[in-house]
């Protein structure tokens, strides 16, 4: 995670020799996945770089091989055997991409999502991750469209006035959990929505029903709330999760007789939380999984 801070410049100035630091640190001590986050293939953050493999790749690079194109690129993403340039990596890249190399094109999408060498843009981050082939990719891909919106909603677009929505009583599972977040987040109102063309069915997995929030009235979407019960449901919603989004790479788990709860983070301001609520003595289970927004 500290990694992940020094390469976005997020409350810290952008450091990418200190971002490879925690990078090597983490890699080496810990076999945790980090799909949930953006990098780069091949990942060369640790791997030492002589002069001569440099002038190769690059001689490589400059006579049209896509695949030294990408790995020069990567290199200057990552400051490893080089002095970091990430106006540079970014020039291999689309060299690369050009040229369809899968690996560059992901890479892309990596450098459009982290704002490094250009400015953040997670719907050139979707494209470029469209493109490339493989999981990781779909998954990159699935991850910044939950970064964009939700199911064609903007972060922040009013549904007050939108067609098909309208005002709804929450729950009133998610009405007690909303006292909570009132005292938390110290704002007294939320309004909710209900939307008629919502289907019931989410990751193979049958929903009751599907509550999107706002701040207040006449304020746009910051979170979206799905209420499910029956164990099998629960599993399937968990396997969708690790399907689309990755395993994460910032997770927090509270784990009792009575609740079992799951928090994945995106650097987006996007967070996936997971409340499975177990009754010890029935064969039933129930919960939320709600996408919540920073906004919230």
């Amino acid at each position: 995670m500290l990694a992940a801070l020094y390469e976005q410049g997020a409350d810290v100035p952008r450091d990418l020799a200190a971002a490879r630091k925690w990078r090597c640190l983490a890699d080496r001590d810990s076999k945790a996945p980090r799909q949930s986050a953006p990098q780069f293939s091949p990942d060369r953050s640790c791997d030492p770089v002589a002069p001569a493999e440099l002038q190769k790749i690059r001689a490589s690079a400059e006579g049209g091989d896509a695949t030294a194109q990408n790995l020069l690129g990567t290199l200057l993403a990552q400051g490893t055997g080089i002095d970091a340039d990430a106006r540079q990596a970014l020039r291999w890249f689309r060299e690369a991409a050009k040229r369809g190399d899968g690996d560059a094109q992901r890479n892309l999408g990596a450098m459009y999502e982290i704002g490094l060498g250009v400015d953040v843009d997670y719907r050139q981050a979707r494209a470029w991750y469209g493109k490339a082939p493989g999981e990781d990719a779909m998954r990159s891909a699935n991850r910044v469209e939950l970064l964009i919106g939700w199911q064609d909603l903007e972060w922040g677009a009013p549904l007050a006035k939108r067609p098909g929505f309208a005002f709804a009583q929450p729950p009133a599972m998610l009405e007690r959990s909303m006292s909570l977040q009132r005292l938390l987040s110290g704002r007294a109102h939320y309004a909710f929505h209900a939307r008629r063309a919502d289907s019931l069915q989410f990751g193979g997995a049958t929903v009751k029903r599907i509550v999107y929030q706002s701040l207040m009235q006449r304020d746009g979407l910051c979170a979206v709330w799905i209420e499910f019960e029956g164990r099998g449901n629960h599993r399937a919603l968990l396997q969708s999760l690790a399907s689309w989004y990755g395993p994460p790479h910032a997770q927090t788990s509270v784990n009792d007789d009575r609740l079992s709860m799951r928090a994945w983070d995106f650097h987006g301001g996007v967070r996936v939380l997971l409340e499975h609520f177990q009754w010890a003595a029935a064969d039933e289970s129930l919960g939320w999984l709600a996408v919540w927004h920073a906004s919230c």
